[in-house]
């Protein structure tokens, strides 16, 4: 079975108790877009991007007219190609040329290409109305709320089910090699990106990741799944590790911090995906305090994308191979929890933002 948070049987509030066995639930699909959703999305937030640079290049009219058209080349040429080749290579060779609607669990979502809509206007406000450096501030603070959301559950729940410790350890491994980088390259960090505020986030942030790992290991291991938390940090962090030394970012001028700093910028990508796999193992459910931390976690994310993305003409190596690196590990973690947020936003709207009901990824 997997063991799940409890609650008080002894009155009417959803108080909690010890955890308690509940009866086996069947594993849900991984929350997280598939290869042809996923390639989706990249390619319509590439498409903004290209069509936000042609715009400032050549102006609105041209810019609006060759999209249009490459829109309709789109759907005419491109959209029945693919839909044909899926069908063909998903053996449905009898249906391929079919006129039928085609319709997959694992294409884009509205939901989701609403939300690309949403966070549009939201990185525009973002840019308009605060500095680079607030936004660089804001999305530090915003991590650091996150893993205090976690460290709350931790400390009144008192059990861990439902925690990834995995997780926890890329975001130790992450954090560390954040501070390290800003300790050793200090102002030569652009836009004075590692000043004292966001060390200090950062800093807060790591005591609370390696408070929740004492919790998780030492006072409440009875509580923690750890069969279910089988997605494991050793194996991405030496893939992380390895494409840093392979395609590193030239932050600093200096091999190791290079190494630290692109390090950490690809466990950004990885980081949740131990959470999301325990989520699935879990049936999909997610508890209130997890599901708020992934949140804010996405939220810090879309921040630090914003600041990136807001320095690159005016930080020397913004526009070279390491900014748009850094711009494309931005976009893949959003990219990754996309579906999930999609779960999470139909949550809060069905319910109230802090309702105490676990948080289900599921369409059914």
């Amino acid at each position: 079975g997997v063991v799940a948070q409890g609650f008080c049987s002894q009155c009417a509030c959803r108080c909690p108790a010890f955890p308690m066995a509940q009866p086996a639930v069947s594993s849900k699909p991984l929350p997280v877009p598939g290869p042809v959703a996923g390639g989706f999305y990249f390619a319509a937030v590439t498409g903004v991007v290209l069509f936000r640079l042609a715009v400032k290049r050549y102006r609105l009219l041209p810019t609006v007219l060759v999209f249009c058209l490459g829109l309709q080349i789109s759907a005419i040429v491109v959209v029945p190609l693919a839909v044909l080749i899926i069908r063909w290579r998903g053996g449905l060779k009898s249906e391929a040329f079919s006129k039928e609607p085609f319709l997959q669990a694992w294409l884009p979502r509205r939901g989701t290409l609403a939300g690309i809509v949403v966070l549009a206007f939201l990185h525009h406000t973002a840019c308009s109305n605060l500095t680079e450096l607030e936004i660089w501030q804001g999305a530090a603070a915003l991590e650091a709320l996150a893993f205090a959301l976690l460290a709350s559950k931790l400390a009144v729940g008192q059990s861990a089910a439902g925690i990834s410790a995995q997780k926890l350890v890329l975001d130790a491994l992450r954090l560390s090699c954040r501070l390290a980088t800003s300790l050793w390259l200090d102002h030569r960090l652009p836009r004075n990106s590692g000043n004292d505020l966001v060390r200090a986030c950062d800093a807060c942030s790591l005591l609370l990741v390696c408070g929740l790992l004492f919790g998780i290991f030492v006072r409440f291991r009875s509580t923690y799944q750890a069969a279910a938390d089988s997605l494991r940090a050793p194996v991405l962090a030496l893939a992380a590790l390895a494409l840093a030394l392979v395609l590193r970012v030239n932050i600093g001028g200096s091999y190791m911090p290079d190494v630290l700093f692109t390090l950490g910028l690809y466990l950004e990508v990885v980081s949740p995906l131990p959470q999301l796999r325990l989520a699935a193992v879990n049936g999909g459910v997610v508890d209130e305090a997890t599901s708020h931390h992934l949140a804010a976690i996405f939220g810090s994310r879309l921040l630090a994308l914003t600041f990136w993305w807001c320095i690159r003409t005016t930080w020397m190596k913004g526009t070279g191979f390491g900014g748009w690196l850094i711009l494309l590990a931005g976009v893949s973690p959003l990219i990754l929890l996309s579906h999930y947020m999609c779960f999470y936003l139909r949550e809060c709207l069905n319910r109230s933002l802090f309702s105490g009901v676990p948080l289900v990824c599921d369409d059914g």
